[in-house]
This record gives C-alpha cells, sequence and structure tokens, in this order.
C-alpha cells in the first residue's frame, strides 16, 4: 500500500508569508500576539527555501522575548523552531564544516530547551 500525501506548494507559504507580514504590520513589535506569528512567518519562509531568513527571525523573537522578561514556559516553541530550523539549515554540512557542526550542535541544544521548559509538549 503506497500512502500519498498532498505537499502544499510554493504559492501558498507565499500568501501565508503575505498574510502574516501583514497582520505582524498592524501589531506594536511588543505585542505578545506578534510571538505565535512569527513562528508561523519562519515556517513559511523555511518552506520557500529561505532559511536562513527563518533563524534569523527566530533568534530575534528569542532576544526580543528574554528582553521583554517574558516567562521561559512562553519560549518553548522559539527553542522548538529555533532548534528545528538549525538543524535543518546544518546536518549535511555539519561533517566537514566546523561552523555548521557548531550551529547544528545550537539547535540541539534549543530543542533541549523545548523540552526543558514544556516537558508535556507533544503528547508528553
Amino acid at each position: 500500500i503506497h500512502e500519498r500525501y498532498p505537499r502544499s506548494g510554493p504559492a501558498l507559504y507565499r500568501e501565508r508569508e503575505r498574510r502574516l507580514r501583514g497582520q505582524l504590520a498592524a501589531l506594536a513589535p511588543d505585542d505578545p500576539a506578534a510571538f505565535p506569528l512569527l513562528d508561523d512567518l519562519a515556517v513559511a519562509l523555511e518552506r520557500l527555501g529561505r532559511t536562513g531568513e527563518a533563524i534569523a527571525l527566530m533568534e530575534d523573537k528569542y532576544r526580543r522575548q528574554v528582553a521583554r522578561n517574558r516567562p521561559e514556559r512562553e519560549r518553548y516553541s522559539t527553542h522548538a523552531n529555533l532548534g528545528t530550523l538549525l538543524v535543518h539549515a546544518n546536518a549535511a554540512r555539519a561533517i566537514g564544516d566546523p561552523a555548521a557542526r557548531d550551529r547544528l550542535s545550537q539547535g540541539v541544544w534549543q530543542i533541549r530547551d523545548s523540552v526543558r521548559v514544556n516537558p508535556g509538549a507533544h503528547f508528553g
């Protein structure tokens, strides 16, 4: 039996990026409602092959959360998404590239932090 699932194409993610950027523009930069939108935007950017931009977005989100003293549990999605992006971007090059290996390691630590701050996520 072959299981085939439809995959969304780039048009969906371009539209998602457009919509999310519009929603973010309507919010004040300090509005906590912006943080989940940034997660969605980072995923759309990665799906469009713009992983570096997605990583920069998540790193900025993390800095803003820390600067605003947001509770660590609220940073779960930032750790999880940033870690995943760093792993995706660097895993293939990590064997021969020390900088990629370092970024891969940072990604693993981000994922570990996500589990630490919210161990019950993803069905425990």
